[in-house]
């Protein structure tokens, strides 16, 4: 079944996502990997945050939506 037709949903590996760094001071550097677009999502995003061992993504912030 190819891509986009039936129920078929896209996978991606993780370890092949286009990471980009960003940094909020030296206490909070990580990696972003916007995967939404590339899993099909339009309403809602996919972004993982890869922080290395001992660092945080960022302070303390909290995202809610009713959606």
């Amino acid at each position: 079944m190819a891509h986009g037709q039936g129920t078929m949903k896209p996978v991606v590996n993780i370890g092949d996502a286009d990471a980009f760094p960003f940094e909020e001071g030296e206490a909070f550097p990580v990696n972003i990997a916007p995967l939404g677009e590339r899993i099909g999502a339009e309403r809602r995003g996919c972004m993982p945050h890869i922080a290395p061992l001992g660092k945080s993504a960022f302070p303390l912030r909290v995202h809610r939506t009713d959606g």
